[in-house]
C-alpha cells in the first residue's frame, strides 16, 4: 500500500453566475475624499470599495448609491454603475461563493 504524504488536489469546477436586483441607482451620490473618508471613519463599513468588482476607490472619484434587493444601499464605482439597467438585474461570474 502506497502513501502520499504531501501533493495538491485540483478539479475544474464550471463558472457560476451571481445576478442581484438593483431597485434604483443614484449615478453622482458621493465624491470619495477626506471629508467622505473623515465621516465613514466611525461608522462599522468604511465605504472604500465597489459592492460589486471590489476595486478600491481613489481620491476625488464620483461613487454611486444603489439600492440592491435584499441587501440595502451599496456603493459602486462607476463602470459598475454604467452597467446597471434599472430596475433590471446584473450578473457577473461569482467567484468564491
Amino acid at each position: 500500500m502506497q502513501i502520499k504524504r504531501e501533493g495538491t488536489l485540483s478539479k475544474v469546477v464550471p463558472s457560476k453566475r451571481k445576478s442581484i436586483d438593483i431597485l434604483w441607482c443614484h449615478m453622482d451620490a458621493f465624491i470619495y475624499d477626506e471629508t467622505f473618508r473623515r465621516v465613514r471613519m466611525r461608522s462599522k463599513r468604511k465605504l472604500d470599495h465597489c459592492y460589486w468588482c471590489r476595486k478600491e476607490f481613489s481620491d476625488s472619484e464620483v461613487i454611486a448609491l444603489a439600492c440592491v434587493k435584499d441587501c440595502g444601499n451599496k456603493v459602486f464605482c462607476q463602470s459598475c454603475a454604467n452597467l446597471i439597467d434599472s430596475p433590471v438585474e446584473i450578473e457577473k461570474e461569482a467567484r468564491d461563493e
